[in-house]
């Protein structure tokens, strides 16, 4: 797999609208446990590539990844920052399914 070579502005943009699309929902690829903001997302550089996927270092999002936490295998998992994004992400996916439901 390439580096990922996606503005990083557009990925946010594009992870915006699926979350208005519905977001999401229950994986029928992994249905078992929760869903992971990014790694189960159509954003991740890695999403629907399980047979060669890339290295973490190479994705975009990694820019959102302090430098001390590049390294870890799943930096997506361990950064606070990604968390904190996550946070976000899920107060805006709230806010549009009860938006939706009005």
């Amino acid at each position: 797999m390439q580096k990922d070579e996606r503005d990083l502005l557009e990925v946010l943009k594009f992870e915006l609208k699926f979350l208005e699309d519905g977001g999401y929902g229950r994986s029928p690829r992994a249905s078992w446990r929760p869903q992971l903001i990014f790694e189960d997302s159509p954003t991740c550089m890695n999403f629907n590539s399980a047979e060669d996927p890339g290295p973490c270092r190479d994705c975009v999002l990694i820019q959102l990844v302090p430098p001390e936490l590049r390294s870890e295998e799943i930096p997506c998992v361990t950064s606070r920052s990604i968390r904190q994004a996550r946070r976000w992400i899920l107060s805006i996916d709230t806010a549009i399914k009860l938006r939706s439901k009005k």
